[in-house]
């Protein structure tokens, strides 16, 4: 193995999976956690002040989001907007649904569950690059469609679904029929800063928002509802978010969550472009210097007109098990994420990377690499210090 240095270079490329808090948003946090740290419930003076950062928040994200505050709702993170949007409007009498084979599993598992309750599910194929196409989706509608799940952008390899023209779709399908159904929702945790989140040109009805993954505090996130669609609460007590999410809200955290939005969204244009450029120095580094790597999803376009996360590259290592590789990386301060996705529970193959028609074999060698605001070319370049001769030593040690 190579040398480890004297100092280790952190270097932190799994930002699909949590952000470091950005400066100006933590500042926000800290001061509110002093001064707004009463329940927004509460009628007197500290829970007034907590519950108007809470709504001033609200209709700061509604202007971004070019809504109206009373469709956004505070929830403690992705995953829970997810099961709010799709076990909320799945509650009632079983119809059908349509998904994407590539969804997270915080979407697929209360599918699955609806399932089970005599829900009938069209799952949709995608191409070998992860890309859906928008007939399919087109095709998969009937009368019974009461909802349709397509991921904005892929937190594995990536991929940008044309979310648009899917809702401009659905939009015709509907007023042709005369009818509300199917409503639409987007998973668009990973979109921030790559793509327009004007939920009317997005012709979405729910969609659901992440503030881990934007540079903003752990544990909330957000589901934009769209008036008139009909969601059941998962969560009941308090009443809380005009009675859809019961809880006390974590006004302090809500308030950070708006200021990464807002970050995120204004400078949008320069920070990805300055995030695509890093990402496609590390890919150029590696196909120069390391033989057997192979980069999966989307294309990467040199004029950056491009169907990927700006942030993201998922490159597969012949020979190399991608987790084995994460451990070997991780002591010279090098972090990364595996493509197959595992937790200690179960170890199974990424049904992303299956849907791709990636064999088993194939998916264990990958690592996704996700750049933040804060790589730069200095952090590539210690990598490529250090990663090709990991790689050829490993490769070596499995030739014995």
């Amino acid at each position: 193995m190579p040398q480890k240095p004297k100092e280790i270079r952190e270097v932190y490329m799994d930002n699909a999976a949590a952000t470091k808090m950005d400066a100006s948003v933590f500042d926000v946090f800290m001061k509110k956690s002093k001064e707004a740290y009463a329940n927004p419930s509460s009628i007197h003076s500290p829970g007034c002040m907590a519950r108007k950062g809470v709504e001033v928040a609200r209709g700061d994200i509604s202007r971004i989001l070019h809504t109206q505050p009373d469709t956004i709702l505070f929830t403690s993170g992705a995953t829970e907007s997810c099961n709010l949007a799709i076990s909320g409007v799945l509650s009632g009498d079983p119809g059908h649904v349509i998904a994407v084979r590539t969804e997270h599993h915080a979407v697929l598992r209360p599918i699955a569950a609806a399932e089970k309750r005599g829900w009938s599910v069209t799952y949709i194929d995608v191409d070998e690059y992860g890309r859906v196409a928008v007939q399919d989706i087109a095709r998969a509608i009937t009368d019974k469609t009461i909802l349709v799940c397509v991921m904005y952008a892929n937190n594995e390899m990536g991929a940008i679904a044309p979310i648009a023209e899917i809702g401009k779709t659905i939009l015709k399908w509907r007023k042709k029929q005369q009818t509300v159904f199917p409503y639409f929702f987007t998973d668009a945790c990973q979109i921030p800063g790559n793509a327009t989140l004007d939920v009317e040109k997005l012709h979405v009805d729910l969609m659901t928002l992440s503030s881990a993954k934007i540079h903003g505090p752990k544990g909330v996130g957000l589901l934009y509802k769209r008036r008139g669609v009909v969601v059941s609460p998962q969560l009941l007590g308090g009443g809380q978010e005009f009675g859809l999410r019961a809880g006390t809200e974590h006004g302090a955290a809500i308030v950070a969550f708006a200021k990464a939005l807002e970050v995120a969204t204004n400078t949008e244009g320069n920070q990805c472009a300055q995030i695509r450029e890093v990402r496609n120095y590390l890919w150029q580094c590696i196909v120069k210097n390391i033989p057997g790597a192979h980069l999966h999803g989307p294309t990467i376009e040199t004029n950056g007109d491009e169907a990927r996360l700006a942030n993201n590259l998922l490159i597969s290592f012949e020979g190399i098990e991608g987790e084995v590789l994460q451990l070997y990386l991780d002591a010279y301060g090098i972090y990364v994420g595996v493509g197959a996705a595992c937790t200690v529970e179960e170890s199974e193959k990424s049904h992303v990377l299956e849907a791709m028609g990636l064999s088993a074999d194939v998916a264990n060698t990958t690592i996704r690499w996700s750049m933040s605001k804060y790589t730069t070319n200095e952090d590539v370049e210690y990598v490529m210090h250090y990663l090709p001769g990991v790689v050829e030593t490993i490769r070596l040690s499995h030739d014995i």
